[in-house]
């Protein structure tokens, strides 16, 4: 029998650091990057916004 606790703490370490990777990435694009779903009512749904959206188009980010 194995203890995967080890491997499942090395997994989420390797995770973080690609989450802020992505993130430090993402906040030093010179445009914007948001993600935007089409629901099934045919209403629009941004989930993700970079934090250039406000600069560049006067509106704020999602609210959590």
């Amino acid at each position: 029998m194995k203890d995967i606790s080890d491997d499942e703490v090395q997994s989420q370490s390797q995770i973080q650091q690609l989450h802020e990777q992505l993130q430090g990435i993402l906040e030093n694009l010179p445009g914007v990057v948001f993600r935007c779903i089409l629901k099934a009512d045919g209403s629009l749904h941004y989930p993700y916004l970079s934090a250039a959206v406000p600069a560049k188009f006067w509106v704020t980010g999602p609210r959590n």
